[in-house]
C-alpha cells in the first residue's frame, strides 16, 4: 500500500493526515494521524497520533534538512528567532556630539580671524566669536542628524538582509525536508 499524506495551511495553521491507498471502503473512516509539514505541527488534540514510522521518518528528514542547509527550525510553538537589531543610540547623541564639535570649531575660527582685525573693539569682537561659534554649532547639529540618518538606513538594510537570508535558508530547509518526506513515499502537500 502507497501512504499518501495531505495538507492544509491555514492562517499559518497545518491541518492534514495519513492515509493509505487502496480499493476497500469502510462504513465510518478512522481518524488520520497528523499531517506532516513544516516546520510548525497540527495540534497535538486536532489530530490523533503518529506511527512510530511515521515519527522516525520525520525526525530523520528533519536532521537530514538541517544537516543538508545549516538552518535549524524553531521548536513547535516557539516563536521565530528574530535577527539581532542594533542597539539604539541616544536620541539627539550624534546631533548633540555634531553641535559641539561645529562650535568649538566656530570657536576656534573666530580667535584665528579675530587676529585679522586687532583694532575693533571688545564688544563687536565678542559678538564676532558667538556667531562663530553659533554657525559652527548649527553646521555641525546638521552634519550629525545626517549622520544618524545614514547610520540608521545602514542597519535597516543590514537587519532587511539579515532576514532575506534567514527566509532563504528556512525555504531551503523546507524544501529538503519535503523531498526527503517525497522520497520515503509520503505525499506533501
Amino acid at each position: 500500500m502507497r501512504r499518501i499524506l495531505t495538507c492544509l495551511t491555514v492562517g499559518g495553521l497545518t491541518l492534514g493526515g495519513v492515509g493509505t491507498a487502496g480499493y476497500a471502503q469502510t462504513a465510518a473512516p478512522a481518524p488520520a494521524p497528523p499531517a506532516v509539514a513544516a516546520p510548525a505541527p497540527a495540534p497535538a488534540s486536532a489530530a490523533p497520533a503518529k506511527t512510530p514510522q511515521q515519527a522516525k521518518d520525520e525526525s530523520e528528514c528533519q536532521m537530514a534538512a538541517t544537516q543538508a542547509t545549516g538552518y535549524i527550525p524553531p521548536a513547535p510553538g516557539a516563536a521565530p528567532a528574530q535577527p539581532a537589531q542594533a542597539a539604539p543610540q541616544g536620541h539627539h547623541g550624534q546631533r548633540l556630539g555634531g553641535a559641539a564639535r561645529g562650535a568649538a570649531a566656530g570657536a576656534v575660527v573666530a580667535e584665528v580671524q579675530d587676529n585679522n582685525y586687532p583694532n575693533a573693539p571688545g564688544e563687536v569682537k565678542d559678538e564676532y566669536r558667538e556667531n562663530q561659534v553659533q554657525t559652527g554649532a548649527a553646521v555641525g547639529m546638521m552634519a550629525g542628524g545626517a549622520r544618524k540618518r545614514q547610520d540608521r538606513r545602514q542597519s535597516m538594510a543590514a537587519q532587511q538582509q539579515a532576514q532575506a537570508q534567514a527566509a532563504q535558508k528556512q525555504q531551503a530547509w523546507t524544501q529538503t525536508y519535503k523531498g526527503c518526506l517525497t522520497q520515503r513515499g509520503y505525499k506533501v502537500g
